[in-house]
């Protein structure tokens, strides 16, 4: 959860392992309300406390009013005595549970015998006897598949002989027995338990290994002769557990026969359907191929309608076999990187509508989905080696299409201010193309999308519109700082500033959300020189200049600049594509993606290195990394001193901008700046200390 203020800054992030709600689990049952609340509230300000009257184990939920009490909370009580009983606590982080993939691993299958009645079937002869054991072993009986034996006559016996059945179901009926036995002498001994009670005393069992968030037993089926239950732990931990101490050992309460309990992994995946046809064939074959482990898809729902996205499911108890499956599904779900002679190939068209457009018609056209992932700037292709390569070089010559076609012209404010009070529009339509033409107010240029014949058209043009149109004489009170002309159709930021308001749409529009967006009138200062206003602009007018899309796109591109700009603080689910953010944490702290069910060491950024302390993970992975450092070397690749992203300069000057972070920086001694232009600016440093800037 993202909280905005003025000018779109990042006022508060909460991450998916930071919720504001825990669950607390395992007090005593007498425990009110107000001692609960006395029990959170030395941890921080609560909003509310409700108690779940429908867990099996007595369990509340708190909600904070701030993720960091409830994280403090979680680390001071789970496991703590509180009136002789133990305390399980965690954060509900239910909400952030339903995204593309999701682990639980608190499910434990339990299962036992059900329970029956044996009886003995009696007959006038031997052979009688034992032919109707033969014949009838192994026949339903009121839909419970029996068992029958001949039992051995003693030496004095010689008119009755008997037949002992065994697995009847416990309303048997002397009646109907004699008539399916065809005897007239049968004897009906008493149940072996009772399957209320003995799905009461299983709960018992488990609740002793750990609190219970639900226990939940499937219908009877005569057809089969066990119960069958799901029982999920309020944590993992209690589900190892109870595995380990209840599975196969004989209970006294069950007639001496044991439990059988197995700890249940399943992970799902959602994702787009035109995706998903790509891959159903590789799923079938997966589906072969790991026996151990299930794999579902779920492309229909119950009317037999194609539903979108389509869930993925993959679930078993050997998390070995379960790990394999999920990296071959999760190889599958990636797809294949567009690349060029090695090299990962991005372009800003394929955002576009016409770029999507074409991406529709390759989709259409060879079957093949491509995913393009804004963030990382990648693209994925999916389906068969044959289909992929014909799809790889039709995108490969569209970008060199579009480079050819794209133009940038600088503006001066003049041609600036035309731009902005209608021109834009005209040149738009002359040339038939909405995203054929972008201004970028900030570097006054104006890219254009297209032939040459365009860009003569719409110089042309910019020349006539400059040529017809009187220079306005402003005056300094109504003076855009935008288009530096009067002010049309004028609006009033809280400052006092005035913008025409085209031109403060075009600016909140052109920001690339790398800073917050701030009033950028020139004011004096004390010592005669000018400085920017720099007031946030409201959330309110940012509202009411924005459609809902582009409103959305900037607070996105907010967020991201800020993230990007924070490395130390926040880093990205190690899972490719995966969007889930954390926080770094210390050694020794383990989080649980909710969505892509990795684990992930908080302090290294790596998949959790199991046995392994950080030093030494670190160490083994700097062994791997020989072959790709020694590769940068020769390539001249340096990583950003702000965020450590890998950077390579292929010429201009020494001056780098890190198209991540935005940290301005010198190539030669890689020393990071917060301007360009200051006296202790990256270029003044450059001519200072190198002597020139290239």
């Amino acid at each position: 959860m993202v909280t905005f203020s003025a000018g779109a800054s990042i006022q508060r992030i909460v991450t998916a392992f930071e919720s504001r709600r825990l669950i607390v689990s395992g007090f005593p049952v007498e425990t009110s309300p107000a001692d609960l609340i006395t029990l959170m509230e030395q941890f921080g300000p609560l909003h509310k406390i409700n108690r779940d009257e429908s867990a099996v184990t007595p369990t509340a939920r708190a909600d904070f009013m701030e993720p960091c009490h409830a994280s403090l909370a979680v680390e001071r009580l789970d496991g703590m005595e509180y009136r002789r009983k133990e305390l399980a606590v965690r954060l509900d982080l239910s909400i952030v549970e339903s995204g593309a993939a999701t682990l639980l691993s608190r499910k434990v299958k339990v299962s036992w015998f059900a329970p029956s009645i044996v009886a003995w079937a009696h007959y006038p002869s031997i052979a009688l006897a034992k032919k109707k054991a033969t014949e009838l072993d192994g026949k339903a009986f009121k839909g419970c598949h029996v068992r029958t034996a001949f039992q051995t006559p003693s030496a004095r016996q010689t008119r009755s002989f008997s037949v002992e059945i065994k697995g009847l179901p416990i309303d048997t009926d002397a009646s109907n027995l004699r008539r399916f036995f065809a005897t007239s002498s049968v004897t009906i001994g008493e149940p072996s338990f009772d399957r209320f009670i003995s799905t009461q005393d299983v709960r018992e069992l488990l609740l002793s290994c750990g609190p219970l968030e639900l226990f939940d037993v499937l219908p009877e089926d005569r057809t089969k002769r066990k119960i069958t239950g799901f029982a999920q732990f309020c944590t993992p931990e209690a589900a190892a557990e109870a595995v380990k101490k209840l599975h196969n050992v004989p209970q006294l309460r069950l007639h001496r026969t044991p439990l059988w309990l197995e700890l249940v992994h399943s992970v799902k995946y959602l994702i787009p359907h035109p995706q998903f046809l790509t891959l159903k064939s590789d799923l079938d074959r997966l589906r072969d191929t790991h026996s151990q482990c299930k794999l579902r898809y779920y492309e229909r729902d119950e009317a037999g309608q194609t539903v979108d996205p389509v869930c993925i499911r993959i679930h078993g108890t050997d998390p070995k076999t379960l790990g394999r499956a999920k990296v071959e599904v999760e190889r599958l779900i990636r797809g294949e990187t567009l690349k060029s002679e090695g090299k990962e190939i991005w372009d800003d068209y394929l955002g576009t509508d016409k770029g999507k457009a074409f991406l529709e018609y390759l989709h259409q056209t060879y079957l093949c989905f491509v995913k393009c992932d804004h963030r990382t700037r990648m693209v994925h292709l999916y389906g068969t080696l044959t289909i992929k390569t014909v799809v790889t070089r039709a995108i490969l010559t569209k970008l060199e299409e579009v480079a050819t076609q794209r133009h940038t012209v600088s503006l001066d404010k003049g041609a600036l201010r035309v731009l902005l009070t209608g021109g834009l529009k005209l040149l738009q339509e002359a040339i038939a193309s909405a995203d054929g033409l972008i201004l970028d107010i900030v570097a006054s240029t104006l890219t254009i999308r297209g032939e040459e014949e365009d860009v003569r058209l719409v110089r042309r043009l910019l020349g006539e519109m400059q040529t017809n149109r009187p220079r306005p004489l402003p005056t300094a009170e109504t003076l855009c700082p935008v288009c530096f002309c009067e002010a049309t159709n004028p609006i009033s930021l809280k400052c006092g500033h005035i913008y025409c308001t085209m031109c403060l749409q075009h600016l909140l529009r052109s920001s690339s959300g790398a800073i917050p967006l701030k009033c950028v009138e020139e004011i004096g200062t004390v010592d005669g020189t000018t400085k920017p206003c720099a007031s946030s602009i409201s959330l309110e007018v940012l509202r009411d200049l924005l459609s809902p899309a582009e409103e959305a796109r900037l607070y996105n591109s907010r967020f991201q600049s800020h993230i990007n700009g924070l490395p130390k603080d926040f880093h990205y689910c190690p899972t490719p594509d995966c969007q889930v953010i954390y926080r770094t944490g210390k050694a020794g702290t383990v989080l649980r993606c909710p969505r892509c069910l990795v684990r992930i060491c908080s302090s290294c950024h790596v998949e959790f290195h199991e046995g392994l302390a950080c030093g030494e993970a670190q160490y083994d992975a700097a062994e791997d990394l020989k072959a790709y450092q020694q590769w940068r070397l020769e390539n001249g690749v340096k990583p950003c001193p702000n965020c450590n992203v890998d950077l390579q300069k292929n010429g201009g000057c020494n001056h780098i901008k890190c198209i991540r972070c935005e940290t301005h920086m010198c190539w030669v001694c890689m020393a990071t700046f917060k301007d360009t232009d200051t006296s202790g600016g990256v270029y003044a440093h450059m001519r200072r200390a190198h002597g020139d800037i290239f």
